[in-house]
């Protein structure tokens, strides 16, 4: 429930009795709690009365003014109370209305303006009975002024409501506080700016995500990965370029699959190559002997025989540090004989006279023995010494005792080409795993295995692999790939 509107009631004290009329037909709006009336006889005894009237005449929403000639006689009711009633009238800060309680010239004064009920007749000029009906229009229009007077109020507070919502809207400026604003006022003075405020942060808002997701974008592009794209996918789902970054997945996927159908094309045109090379070679080799050439029959001055190496007898050369030491330093295998016997004269003529050129494997290759030693840290100090002194790679192989076909070697074989360890089946065609696990060696992929067989049958690790992509999505290619053969110990 509102407060009740404040009603000041001026008169001169010979009107009295009139007061207290009208204060008994206004009890019923006070019983309402609709108006609170007071006057002097407010004042309580002690108070300075003048400061008492001074507050309420500054206070008071509506003034009632009880007219007569002895009212206008009175230099405070009408030089103070009427005059200062006027001018909050005025300013719109309060009601005035005259009441007639007896005939007098009140036309003439300032009060004239203003409309009085029952058209200003006086309450003295009818009979008691008809005093009450004029009473009970009285009240009946006070009451409507009474009714305007709060409605005004309430536009008022409405209004000053509305200001003080709008400004902490403004301070917060953001579409939680524009939002209770409209809540609180739908209709309003700022609803329209509110509104309008609200889309602008949304379009800033999305203009900022949109270039956060683009930078997102951009990012990924540069890894050029699929974990990249994956990253983009999983921040935005619905995002602008959600097509474009499945599109990536999807090609680098393929370039996965089809980078070991690549590498297997690529060692079989290898292959191809070194076997006509070897072909041409040889048959070069047989017209220049066949023609009996000098320049050709000087440069290869030994016969076919004589170049052929006895494919199951060991050549034992006496210069070899030891005849029938068990760790071999080789410097390369070769399949082509000519370069084999290149290599090795190149090492004798630095000294290492003992060098010279085994074939394996029915001669299909063919490797350089640099020299044989009885342990292997004397092999592995001549590997140094050549690798230090005149850049030529050699390693270290132990043939140990000879073993009958089926004896296992177990080593660790790195491949020459990178493949991805995770989620990585690999099958080995003929050679077991000692652990059945994969591990990782500078970037490479490394397998431990036992192998089967005789060591100096063996060239190449045979083994098929697949593996899954992060993605999800089944790649397999089975191929064989080149390891490197290190020493196996039995």
């Amino acid at each position: 429930m509102s407060n009740p509107i404040n009603i000041f009631i001026a008169y001169a004290r010979e009107d009295q009795a009139y007061l207290n009329e009208l204060r008994s037909h206004l009890r019923i709006m006070e019983r309402n709690q609709t108006i609170k009336i007071w006057y002097d006889g407010e004042i309580i005894a002690g108070q300075k009365w003048n400061d008492e009237i001074e507050r309420e005449l500054e206070t008071a929403d509506i003034f009632l003014m009880l007219l007569s000639a002895d009212f206008i006689n009175s230099d405070y009711a009408y030089g103070k109370e009427m005059k200062q009633a006027l001018e909050r009238h005025e300013r719109g800060e309060a009601t005035v209305i005259p009441i007639v309680a007896r005939d007098c010239a009140w036309e003439l004064t300032p009060l004239a303006e203003l409309q009085a009920p029952m058209q200003g007749k006086a309450l003295s000029s009818v009979n008691a009975e008809q005093r009450q009906s004029l009473y009970k229009s009285i009240v009946l229009d006070i009451n409507k002024a009474v009714t305007k007077r709060k409605k005004e109020e309430e536009n008022l507070n409405r209004y000053f409501a509305d200001q003080d919502a709008w400004k902490n809207a403004l301070s917060l400026n953001s579409i939680n506080a524009y939002n209770r604003y409209l809540e609180q006022h739908p209709a309003g003075n700022y609803a329209v700016q509110a509104r309008d405020a609200i889309t602008d942060i949304q379009r800033r808002q999305q203009k900022e995500k949109e270039s956060i997701e683009r930078k997102a974008w951009q990012q990924a592009q540069r890894l050029k990965s699929v974990e990249g794209f994956e990253d983009y996918l999983q921040k935005y789902p619905d995002g602008q370029f959600v097509k474009n970054a499945i599109d990536a997945i999807d090609n680098s996927s393929n370039r996965s699959q089809k980078a070991p159908e690549v590498i297997f094309q690529m060692l079989i045109m290898g292959i191809i190559l070194i076997i006509l090379s070897t072909v041409i070679w040889q048959n070069i080799h047989k017209e220049s002997e066949s023609t009996g050439d000098p320049s050709k029959t000087t440069q290869n001055p030994k016969s076919t025989e004589e170049t052929k190496i006895d494919e199951t007898t060991e050549h034992i050369n006496t210069n070899l540090t030891s005849p029938t030491g068990d760790y071999l330093v080789l410097a390369g295998t070769f399949a082509v004989l000519q370069k084999a016997e290149i290599h090795a004269e190149n090492i004798r003529d630095k000294g290492y006279t003992s060098a010279r050129v085994e074939r394996f494997d029915k001669g299909a290759y063919a490797v350089v023995l640099v020299d044989k030693f009885d342990n292997e840290y004397e092999a592995t100090k001549l590997v140094s010494e050549m690798k230090d002194k005149h850049n030529i790679k050699c390693y270290v192989k132990s043939i140990l005792s000879p073993s009958k076909y089926g004896d296992e070697y177990k080593g660790t074989l790195y491949a020459t080409d990178e493949l991805p360890l995770e989620g990585v089946e690999v099958k080995c065609i003929n050679c077991v795993y000692t652990k059945g696990v994969i591990s990782d060696r500078n970037g490479k992929f490394s397998l431990p295995l036992k192998l089967k067989g005789e060591q100096s049958s063996i060239r190449y690790i045979e083994l098929s692999f697949r593996y899954k992509h992060q993605t999800n999505k089944a790649i397999s290619k089975p191929n064989k790939l080149d390891f490197e053969i290190p020493k196996f110990i039995r």
